[in-house]
């Protein structure tokens, strides 16, 4: 089984122009020329399945220097470390979120196509990710609306049905991976949106 198949190629060529990871959003960017139209439609081509087991918290995230000094200012004032939330080279190194990406999208995605068809692969992330109902990502507005702080990430993923017996290790990881993946889709969009605007220009 496989999701939607690219549309065109030079949006995953921009995409990837963007430097920011090697997995479905970066390489298989999906979107229409029209500045009006969203940013929704991206499409991984590996085969899917509900018996891929769910993707594991990677140990080399749990090696992050900054994971237990995020843990603490959580546990002290609900507020997100800085330092570990940042989108730094080894921050991103770290984390481990374009494998982890890859493989939630194939997982998801496969076991819930409909879904995934319907609402397209940016708005189904978020919504599974952070409650990103409303989420639209396009290239008139340069960006993304109803994108969630870490603080609404990390509170979201405590919260959520399944989630219960997570230690705060992996709820922080897993809010730190959600954070990046939600910074480079808008990323994406914003280079997709500078392109636009220098191709219209005499």
């Amino acid at each position: 089984m496989k999701l939607k198949k690219m549309l065109g190629g030079t949006a995953a060529g921009l995409a990837i122009a963007t430097g920011l990871g090697p997995y479905s959003i970066v390489n298989a960017a999906v979107v229409r020329s029209s500045p009006s139209q969203s940013v929704t439609d991206l499409s991984p081509t590996l085969p899917m399945g509900s018996d891929v087991p769910e993707p594991a918290v990677s140990s080399i995230s749990l090696e992050d220097p900054n994971l237990q000094k995020a843990i603490n200012l959580w546990n002290s004032s609900k507020q997100c470390d800085p330092d570990y939330f940042d989108m730094t080279l080894e921050n991103l190194r770290r984390s481990n979120v374009d494998s982890w990406y890859k493989r939630w999208i194939e997982i998801e995605g496969g076991n819930n196509l409909a879904e995934y068809e319907r609402e397209g692969e940016v708005r189904f992330f978020a919504k599974r990710s952070f409650n990103g109902f409303y989420i639209e990502c396009n290239i008139q507005n340069n960006g993304c609306n109803d994108f969630k702080s870490p603080e609404n990430i990390v509170t979201y993923t405590l919260t959520q049905k399944g989630n219960e017996n997570m230690s705060m290790e992996e709820v922080m990881d897993l809010s730190r991976k959600r954070w990046f993946v939600q910074r480079k889709i808008e990323a994406i969009t914003r280079s997709l949106a500078w392109a636009h605007v220098s191709s219209q220009t005499p």
